[in-house]
């Protein structure tokens, strides 16, 4: 496994972060060094090549006593923009997954059984289209009842925004009997 292996002066840093420990239980805790690991440097020569390099800007300005403590500093923080970044990918991908539901479901909302067309799925090596009215009207009611009845998964679409499933009903259903609903009226869902 890829990671840095530091050894910080715990009772130096302790004057710039907040650690849960004292600097002398942190010491004795990682007596052996602490390890980081970002997830972006995922091979040992990666690794060995970003300490190198920091080493050298060190050395540039006479700084090299200081290469754990600043190299802890450094990927703590990187760590932190780390754990942000992915945040807001998935705070993205919830937004895009309910933007492209709503999409589907005003689709069927303002179609009637005769002006249904078709749906087409796509994977990498196979598509599929269906083109039957009666089941494109089925489908589009399974996915107005999974929503009436609360069962959209959690996990798609980052319920923790939302209070209690009857919120996110009830935000889905007010907005798509609106005749004006629109993309812009995602974000309301939010």
């Amino acid at each position: 496994m890829a990671y840095f292996l530091l050894k910080p002066d715990y009772r130096t840093l302790s004057k710039y972060l907040a650690f849960s420990d004292s600097p002398e239980t942190l010491a004795i805790k990682y007596h052996d060094g602490f390890a980081i690991k970002i997830d972006w440097y995922y091979t040992d020569e990666l690794v060995q090549k970003i300490e190198n390099g920091f080493k050298g800007i060190l050395a540039k300005y006479s700084l090299t006593n200081h290469y754990d403590n600043l190299m802890y500093l450094a990927l703590s923080e990187l760590q932190t923009l780390e754990y942000e970044l992915q945040e807001l990918n998935s705070q993205y991908m919830f937004k895009k997954r309910l933007q492209e539901l709503a999409e589907v479901l005003l689709a069927f909302e303002e179609s009637s059984e005769s002006q249904l067309d078709s749906l087409t799925v796509k994977t990498l090596t196979h598509s599929a289209k269906i083109k039957d009215r009666a089941l494109l009207s089925w489908i589009g009611s399974l996915l107005k009842n999974t929503i009436a009845n609360g069962a959209v998964p959690y996990y798609l679409m980052g319920f923790q925004a939302m209070e209690t499933v009857e919120d996110w009903k009830n935000a889905v259903s007010e907005n798509l009997k609106k005749p004006s609903f629109q993309r812009k009226h995602i974000a309301d869902f939010w």
